[in-house]
C-alpha cells in the first residue's frame, strides 16, 4: 500500500514537472500550516513597507508629471503668444 501511494505521489510530481515546463509556471508545492510565526510576519511587514513606497512614489510622479505638463504648456503659450 505503501508502495503504490509513492508511486501515486512521483507520477503526480512528474506531470506537475512537465505542466510546468510546457506552460513555462512553477508548480505549486503542498500547502504551508496555517502558524503564524515570526518570519511570516516580517514578511507582511514587508510587503506592507514595499505597498507604501510604491503608493508614495506614484504620487510623487504624479506630481513630477503635473509640474512638467504645466511647463510644457506655458512654454508652448509663450511661443505662440510672443
Amino acid at each position: 500500500m505503501k508502495i503504490l501511494k509513492v508511486l501515486a505521489t512521483s507520477i503526480i510530481t512528474l506531470l506537475q514537472g512537465i505542466h510546468s515546463i510546457i506552460t513555462g509556471t512553477k508548480a505549486k508545492g503542498p500547502r504551508r500550516s496555517l502558524s503564524f510565526g515570526e518570519n511570516e510576519e516580517k514578511l507582511m511587514i514587508t510587503w506592507a513597507n514595499d505597498s507604501k513606497n510604491k503608493s508614495d512614489n506614484n504620487i510623487d510622479n504624479n506630481n513630477n508629471n503635473i509640474v512638467h505638463r504645466t511647463r510644457m504648456l506655458t512654454s508652448y503659450h509663450a511661443f505662440t503668444i510672443g
